[in-house]
């Protein structure tokens, strides 16, 4: 079994995949820190120094070599369907799960975490700012998203409910 959660930055992917993974007693490799290992650089330093078309090129490279990897639970970044026909490559090589969170959720989770230094698209907004970020980004990634096989909506999805999914599907 190969999984990969999409969704916006902010939306759990990198949670509810850990708690995932421990449940189906499988890996789990966050996409960012994947990159981050390969590359010996933050994210924040390939967006300033290589550009994010280098960054979105070394997803891509990332994503290839995971979807060769079996029993794995895999959180992409945020922007990761949306290049390079990345959705097409998950969606032939495993199961799909778009985790659809409110806007307002999001905006909430990404202004209280003490990591948001670390994402560069974040960076220097104000509280509005980040909301009306928050709601282009989705206006212009959705229909990538809405590619995925499942779609799980609500601001508390639970791994017990992607569990009970998974197990329909069988």
């Amino acid at each position: 079994m190969r999984i990969y959660l999409t969704g916006l930055t902010g939306c759990g992917k990198s949670t509810i995949g850990k708690q995932l993974a421990l449940q189906l007693k499988t890996k789990f490799v966050d996409l960012d820190d994947y990159i981050i290992l390969k590359e010996q650089m933050s994210i924040a330093e390939i967006f300033a120094e290589k550009g994010e078309s280098h960054f979105r090129l070394l997803e891509n490279k990332a994503l290839k070599e995971l979807s060769n990897e079996t029993d794995i639970v895999i959180a992409t970044g945020g922007g990761a369907p949306c290049y390079h026909d990345n959705m097409t490559l998950m969606n032939i090589s495993g199961i799909t799960i778009f985790l659809d969170v409110t806007i307002p959720e999001i905006c909430n989770r990404l202004w209280n975490t003490p990591n948001r230094a670390n994402r560069p698209m974040l960076q220097d907004k104000t509280k509005e700012q980040l909301h009306e970020f928050i709601e282009k980004l989705r206006a212009e990634r959705i229909q990538y998203y809405n590619e995925a096989k499942l779609t799980m909506h609500g601001n508390t999805i639970s791994v017990d409910q992607i569990l009970m999914i998974l197990d329909q599907m069988d």
